[in-house]
């Protein structure tokens, strides 16, 4: 029984069942021991790329998270613009037999600009909290998309493994025949079992790092993901401009950068809020006094008062100047906080840019040696079996021949890495993947 037939009775169960084992267990040890890591339990359907980055910029626990600080930030904005409507208040007080119960009502009438400034500040720090959530969005997608490239990379690799270590079996097999027929020396058959040892050796590293690719995007998801299905790097218009153009597309949609404008702009409102402290504020009271007690008259147990009253805090020494120059400087530091972040972001366009485009010429170079390496060894197959070619010979075209399988791999993950990663800074992560195919799982973002 070969190795082809058992992976593929095992690959394609829908529901682990005591047959796969019998498979498993009814060839030699060394072939089952191999085979362990191919047999990969298939027990749903191949998780697409857009469900998955749906269901991670969706649930995942950072981006929760952000939507309740910006519940907390639209919270906060409410409370400022409360601060325009009337302020109600209650003193109680009691001296011997004497109590006495004020109850009054202020509206402020100028405040020198104080509650306007705090409105816009609290404003900027609403939208800078919203621009958070798609920065997290945003990181969270560039995860999805390194881990998502490479378990596909792994998938693709481990069908290579595993059809080189199939083929070196075989070879090993027909070699043990020759130097039994003394037709070939001992050597050969070391060199075999040599290579076969190093193939299996490879595959297992690869679905090491399959199972830790899949593991990655599980939690990334937050659902369990045995298997994925192929995707490719999207395909917009855009990213075939220049380098220049899709680097003004990425600051126009950079949730960074918006973040730092409004806290620029809530910085701005938090040092007009200082200056309008020098100010006094006036406002209009009305008192309601109430007293009881012995000693009161009977004209001062009721009052009711209509204040205008006008009020200045300076602030303990000179608290309110060092207030107004540390949010002057604060605005100053986010000011050069964006400008780094602007250069940033034009450098790791123009990273992925570069790398974007290696990696296409690295594929298109590598899928020439694949086919050359296919040939190759097909036809050192061929001459060997007629002395025209060395064991040696047909061994390293085999490796050769696996060896650019891949790199092709390798190459093309790099394209998808790249070109999604390019995509995701040029556009919101959510209308990123809008377009994405229905998927037959119910996903509710």
């Amino acid at each position: 029984m070969s190795l082809r037939v058992v992976s593929m009775r095992v690959r394609f169960m829908k529901q682990p069942t005591m047959v796969a084992l019998f498979w498993i267990m009814s060839v030699p040890p060394l072939l089952a021991n191999d085979f362990l890591f191919d047999a990969v339990e298939i027990g749903q359907d191949p998780w697409p790329f857009e469900t998955l980055a749906l269901e991670a910029i969706s649930h995942y626990p950072s981006v929760t998270a952000g939507l309740r600080q910006l519940d907390a930030s639209q919270a906060d904005l409410d409370a400022a613009k409360w601060q325009r409507f009337p302020t109600p208040a209650v003193q109680a007080s009691t001296d011997d037999d004497i109590t006495q119960a004020v109850l009054s009502l202020e509206q402020p009438l100028w405040t020198g600009g104080r509650i306007t400034a705090g409105i816009e500040a609290a404003a900027s720090r609403s939208g800078a909290t919203r621009e958070q959530v798609d920065v997290v969005r945003q990181d969270v997608l560039q995860q999805v998309i390194d881990a998502f490239a490479e378990a596909q990379r792994r998938t693709a690799q481990m069908e290579i493994a595993t059809h080189n270590v199939e083929e070196l079996r075989e070879l090993q097999q027909m070699i043990e025949r020759r130097v039994r027929q003394m037709a070939s020396p001992e050597a050969d058959l070391a060199l075999a079992s040599s290579r076969l040892s190093q193939a299996v050796a490879e595959r297992t590293a690869i679905a090491q790092a399959l199972r830790s690719s899949l593991a990655r995007l599980s939690e990334l998801a937050g659902r369990e993901v045995t298997h994925i299905e192929p995707s490719t790097a999207p395909a917009q218009a855009g990213l075939e401009s220049q380098l220049e153009d899709v680097q003004r597309q990425a600051m126009a949609h950079s949730p960074q950068l918006a973040q730092l404008g409004f806290q620029q702009q809530a910085a701005v409102a938090d040092t007009r809020s200082e200056r309008a402290a020098r100010y006094p504020t006036l406002a209009l009271r009305l008192e309601q006094r109430e007293g009881r007690g012995s000693g009161l008259a009977e004209s001062e147990r009721s009052d009711t008062r209509v204040l205008v009253v006008m009020e200045s805090n300076f602030g303990a020494g000179l608290s309110t100047a060092a207030s107004i120059n540390a949010a002057s400087s604060r605005q100053e530091s986010l000011e050069q906080e964006r400008e780094t972040a602007l250069r940033e972001l034009r450098s790791d366009v123009a990273d992925l840019w570069h790398q974007r485009e290696s990696a296409r010429l690295r594929l298109e170079s590598a899928e020439q040696t694949r086919l050359s390496a296919d040939r190759v060894s097909a036809s050192y197959t061929r001459q060997y079996a007629i002395g025209q070619k060395s064991w040696l010979d047909l061994m390293n075209a085999v490796r050769e021949a696996s060896s650019a399988g891949l790199d092709v791999e390798d190459a093309r993950a790099d394209v998808f890495r790249s070109t999604w990663q390019l995509a995701a800074l040029t556009a919101d992560p959510a209308s990123l993947i809008a377009d994405a195919h229905p998927d037959p799982r119910d996903v509710t973002p």
